[in-house]
């Protein structure tokens, strides 16, 4: 469960900390009593707050490629207040089992929108390395709702109808995505956040009990990493990687792989506190083994009547199985975390 939350906000890729998804799963954890009604929008609030965070979304759409593969599609252009925005496109499978997201940087004449959310983002082959080009209208529409913590505007949103021209090329057997007058979904919106000092309580984790595991290893050019855990009586496992492009410059791409798996993690914890897992990821196991004593923790969980007892192993070490614990990809090729990566193995129990 927190896996899948992690994730989520992870495929976003964003670099602003109070970014859109982000602010709003706080706003509805945290700020649920001081979320401010729907009112004009940013040029006409009392006050004139500074932005720090601009992004228009063009939400999730189903496409059939040139492949005729059934895909969906997303993107948004996002600009940190003094920085050149970056442009992100998502295209994943129905079942979203596979997504794979891009990021691109462009230049300032990328992103042009009034102070109602009303503009145009746009980027040309050159621009995205030869990936596609783009030439989007965004048309904002109806009230602006603003989420506001201790009187302080945080942030807000604005719906708005995305559409125009949209090509992108996977490079892969799923093959290409175009159209001329493309429009995506309906929840497309645009999103401010503002400058603030504003603090509203702390997220709390659910009141559920489970074991997990995780593996990561880094480099110069990317990441790979691999997350299981029990959810329920089953077992599940996500998958990432982040790879830079050769062209262009500053470009990369984010793979991201989830599945269930018929076997929940098996956890040892001997007498004097080391401990032991296997994980399942496909058609095979990973075995962590923690030699150093855990690091217990007891923090309230859902609306505080409860905790939960957090046992965590950090530094473990990690042996791949045969087979080993690996997610295949229909593109891009398969998701495994080699020996020489570090793992983690954590216990967690919901008490009194």
């Amino acid at each position: 469960m927190v896996a899948l939350l992690s994730t989520a906000r992870t495929q976003r890729h964003r670099k602003h900390v109070t970014a859109r998804r982000v602010i709003a799963a706080v706003a509805g954890l945290g700020f649920a009593a001081s979320l401010a009604a729907v009112v004009p929008g940013p040029a006409q609030a009392r006050a004139t707050p500074t932005i720090t965070f601009t992004e228009a979304y063009g939400a999730s759409v189903a496409v059939s490629s040139s492949t005729h593969h059934k895909l969906k599609v997303s993107t948004y252009i996002s600009e940190q207040t003094g920085d050149t925005p970056d442009l992100h496109v998502t295209v994943a499978l129905p079942n979203g089992h596979e997504t794979h997201s891009w990021t691109f940087p462009l230049p300032s004449s990328a992103l042009h929108l009034d102070a109602k959310g009303s503009g145009t983002f746009k980027a040309t082959s050159k621009q995205l390395g030869g990936f596609g080009a783009l030439s989007l209208k965004v048309a904002a529409s109806g009230a602006t709702k603003q989420f506001k913590c201790q009187s302080q505007l945080v942030s807000a949103t604005r719906h708005a109808t995305i559409s125009g021209a949209f090509s992108f090329d996977t490079k892969s057997h799923w093959g290409k995505i175009k159209g001329k007058r493309f429009t995506f979904a309906r929840t497309s919106d645009v999103y401010w956040a503002y400058d603030n000092t504003a603090s509203c309580g702390q997220t709390r984790p659910p009141c559920a009990s489970y074991n997990s595991w995780s593996l990561s290893k880094s480099s110069g050019h990317g990441f790979l990493s691999m997350y299981g855990g029990t959810s329920g009586k089953h077992g599940y496992a996500s998958a990432s990687r982040s790879q830079q492009l050769s062209k262009p410059a500053g470009a990369n791409r984010y793979d991201y792989l989830s599945t269930t798996t018929k076997h929940p993690p098996k956890l040892t914890v001997k007498s004097d506190h080391t401990a032991t897992m296997v994980g399942y990821a496909g058609k095979g196991s990973v075995t962590i083994k923690a030699s150093d004593p855990a690091t217990p923790s007891t923090i309230p969980c859902g609306n505080g009547s409860k905790n939960v007892a957090i046992t965590s192993w950090f530094s473990a070490t990690l042996h791949q199985n045969k087979p080993p614990a690996k997610l295949s990809a229909q593109i891009y090729g398969a998701i495994q975390v080699p020996n020489s990566g570090t793992a983690s193995i954590s216990r967690v129990k919901v008490v009194k």
